[in-house]
């Protein structure tokens, strides 16, 4: 709240915004994270499949 507040009404700007205006940089951003939601979805996903449906131990399934 703080940083939107100073962002708004401050005379020096901490972030520059218009960088967020390149299409590319978007795209790379928005892959980025995408990738990393998808790491961590099955590094949680996986485990529990394993031990549900499998029926694999908790040592084996992580």
């Amino acid at each position: 709240m703080a940083f939107y507040k100073y962002a708004q009404h401050g005379q020096r700007h901490l972030f520059d915004y218009h960088i967020l205006r390149s299409i590319r940089l978007r795209q790379r951003l928005l892959q980025y994270f995408g990738l990393q939601f998808i790491n961590i979805s099955l590094s949680f996903i996986l485990p529990v499949f394993a031990q549900d449906v499998l029926h694999a131990s908790p040592m084996a399934s992580g």
